[in-house]
């Protein structure tokens, strides 16, 4: 059975000029069957922690109805939205969709722009209200359920009427125009836009973020949205296709300069530089692992086959087909930490300027660069941030790997390329001599 709400897309035939108008979606409403079989059959989540598949349809529709029914628009922003409200929230989600926790972050962001689309509609409609006798009651009617405070929503609605929000208003407009590359991907999402590509390739490596862009600029029938995509596309295309996976010299980074902080172009809603660049690492130390797996089961096999032969040549000797692996008997032997020194000098802090190398903060063993330690007091601070008892300071001087993104960034410095030279916080059990 579905329930519907009043916070949907009004459908209307005509515009204002008198011209047909396409039919919108309609309003959003509950399905509670398509809810259960969510939950039952479960809501996929891909690498990067975002939910798609069929299962993720109710899932989005549901986040849209919880946030505009629980949340009040009188607050200022979303981020002045309490931390206590947005749990509850995604423990609504979260319980009715047998989600986990990796999809939080996903679903507050689908919330976070719910909810500011529903703030801009109310908004629209506040503005729409002709001034007159009857204003005050269409006002009124206009206030959503879930604020009780009288005095809240007229403060709310003073604000929206003043020249001050209109000019805010106005500025947003002017930024909105200036997007010349808008995206095709509708409801659907660049992350169920990304899953089909994979399903219809016979490689699903293959699939990378320059073609998840172009197939998210096209129309249906694979035409550019507009003249500057065409361009956009045509200037990708030319590049030679060397499929890096590394998101900061691809055909798109290339072309559309640089990813800024907080969002990742072409790879859809809760993405961030560093959960790309993570999912990376992680596939790469999959693929090692399963490598690795292979040798052994190659050794269990090769071992397997020395004893059978051994006891079918009556004791034959199994040493010499099978390296055995030597352990020290040295009762003084100490065990390494992470950093590379022994558990017995591991409380000894190093000293000012000693030389080290910075291994990847996501646990791979991979040396990202050299530095020399500068301060592990955990009062230190380091851009205006505590330093903390699981970190050192160091100062960067050489770097091996640039793109890998810094656990602790800033406004300027995101990567290890920027902070070449300058003084950074890592975790001081990736830090070795």
């Amino acid at each position: 059975m579905a329930t519907k709400e009043n916070i949907g897309t009004p459908t209307s035939s005509v515009n204002d000029k008198g011209c047909k108008k396409r039919k919108g979606r309609g309003q959003n409403q509950y399905d509670y069957n398509k809810i259960a079989k969510a939950k039952e059959s479960g809501v996929p989540i891909n690498n990067l922690g975002q939910p798609h598949g069929e299962s993720s349809k109710p899932l989005s529709t549901s986040c849209g109805l919880i946030v505009t029914q629980l949340i009040p628009i009188t607050y200022d922003s979303w981020p002045k939205v309490p931390e206590i409200m947005k749990n509850s929230v995604w423990e609504t989600i979260k319980n009715r969709f047998g989600l986990d926790d990796i999809a939080k972050d996903n679903v507050l962001e689908s919330m976070c722009n719910s909810w500011r689309q529903y703030k801009s509609k109310i908004t629209k409609q506040i503005r729409n209200v002709p001034p007159g006798p009857e204003a005050s009651r269409k006002l009124q009617l206009l206030k959503p359920a879930n604020i009780s405070d009288i005095a809240e929503w007229k403060k709310f609605v003073q604000f929206r009427l003043s020249p001050e929000f209109a000019e805010i208003s106005r500025k947003y407009g002017e930024l909105a125009k200036k997007n010349e590359t808008p995206h095709t991907t509708s409801r659907k999402g660049f992350a169920r836009l990304r899953e089909e590509l994979v399903t219809q390739n016979e490689d699903p490596d293959e699939v990378d973020r320059v073609e998840i862009w172009i197939a998210g600029h096209k129309h249906k029938d694979g035409t550019p949205v507009n003249k500057n995509v065409e361009n956009k596309i045509k200037e990708m295309e030319a590049i030679p296709m060397e499929k890096t996976k590394s998101i900061n010299d691809d055909a798109v980074s290339q072309v559309l300069g640089r990813e800024h902080r907080g969002r990742v172009r072409g790879l859809g809603m809760g993405v961030t530089p560093t959960k790309v660049h993570a999912a990376v690492i992680g596939k790469q130390s999959t693929i090692q692992l399963q490598t690795e797996m292979k040798t052994l089961r190659e050794q269990i096999k090769e071992l397997q086959n020395a004893v059978f032969n051994n006891q079918t040549n009556d004791g034959a000797a199994v040493e010499d087909r099978v390296q055995q692996p030597q352990y020290s008997t040295n009762s003084n032997l100490q065990s390494k930490s992470p950093l590379g020194v022994s558990t017995g000098e591991k409380d000894v802090s190093p000293q000012k300027g000693t030389k080290c190398k910075l291994l990847h903060w996501i646990g791979s063993g991979q040396v990202v660069a050299e530095a020399e330690i500068d301060c592990t007091d955990p009062q230190a601070f380091v851009h205006h941030k505590l330093l903390g008892p699981d970190y050192w300071r160091v100062c960067v001087k050489k770097i091996m790997v640039s793109d890998v993104p810094l656990i602790r960034d800033t406004s300027e410095l995101q990567t290890l390329e920027d902070a070449r030279g300058t003084y950074i916080a890592w975790p001081s059990k990736y830090i070795t001599y």
